[in-house]
């Protein structure tokens, strides 16, 4: 379905975008999708998937039902669960270098008129041990994790705006819009910060459910290894969930925003629990968690009364 172009961004917006893309990509080194790649076991992950290939969502069935609403058979939770721990740097080994010299003993001439004083040896000297240069390395005690939002984007069907992400060619995955909290920013904002460079929804049209109606818990999960964000190291992310009612449809995304790398091929309307399926590997246990506590949500309040109240 051809995205319609939505609200165009002031020029403003759009060097505040470019100024903190670069600002990731001077200080930043985020795991690439090779190296994603690489470090996903693709049997386990085909395994995973043979259970939920009835799912609308499966690349074996035709993409035609993007907006449709297609039947969404019910997926089971018991999914194969990959533990990832991080990988601590190895130290950098200390090189110590000590050099003795022997320094013969000085000859002593004698003066006239006083006695000869008899020679003494210098002592040896030692030199300072030279150490290798070490590199600043990450915490070992205690894990970091990078605060992180994930943004869940509702109808009001109760069905979540999800996307397949653009940097995998061979493997489809899915996922809602996420990114980092910045230093001091409310996380309401970060989360529709996420959603506007990610998707290409404006913020107005984007309304928080009440404090009440959103998620207390916290989601964690670990990398295969530590990675720099913003010029630290982390371990995981530590995510945190915002619900939305989305005053729109499909046609206000736009994957392509100016100033931004697209981050999904295309975006559709599916339960969270179809989803589950089809996240990265790390992030799968943290999905099946949220997927409680947001049908949790749904189950205390209607969707359409939400809707009405607060659009």
């Amino acid at each position: 379905m051809a995205l319609r172009v939505g609200r165009a961004l002031s020029p403003a917006r759009q060097e505040v975008i470019a100024a903190r893309q670069n600002r990731k990509k001077a200080y930043s080194q985020p795991q690439t999708s090779q190296e994603l790649a690489a470090l996903i076991p693709v049997e386990a992950i085909r395994a995973r998937r043979a259970k939920a290939a009835a799912s609308p969502l499966s690349p074996m069935r035709s993409r035609s039902c993007s907006t449709s609403g297609c039947a969404t058979p019910q997926i089971p939770y018991e999914e194969l669960i990959l533990e990832s721990k991080p990988i601590l740097f190895a130290d950098v080994p200390v090189v110590k270098v000590e050099e003795v010299s022997h320094t013969a003993p000085k000859k002593v001439e004698p003066v006239r008129g006083r006695p000869l004083l008899a020679s003494v040896p210098e002592q040896p000297v030692t030199k300072e041990p030279v150490k290798a240069p070490v590199t600043e390395q990450p915490a070992t005690d205690e894990p970091r994790f990078r605060p992180n939002v994930v943004a869940v984007v509702l109808n009001k069907d109760g069905k979540v705006l999800c996307g397949e992400r653009s940097d995998f060619k061979d493997e489809s995955f899915w996922q809602c819009p996420q990114g980092g909290i910045d230093a001091n920013e409310d996380v309401i904002e970060a989360a529709k910060r996420e959603v506007q460079e990610e998707l290409g929804i404006s913020p107005e049209l984007l309304k928080a459910l009440p404090p009440d109606y959103q998620p207390s818990e916290k989601f964690r999960y670990t990398f295969k290894a530590p990675v720099k964000k913003d010029g630290k190291f982390f371990d995981g992310q530590e995510q945190q969930v915002v619900m939305f009612m989305l005053n729109g449809d499909l046609t206000d995304c736009r994957l392509d925003a100016p100033g931004q790398a697209q981050e999904f091929k295309r975006v559709e309307w599916r339960t969270f629990r179809d989803i589950v399926p089809y996240v990265l590997p790390s992030k799968l246990e943290v999905y099946q968690n949220m997927s409680h506590v947001i049908e949790r949500t749904l189950q205390a309040c209607s969707p359409d009364r939400l809707y009405q109240v607060l659009l």
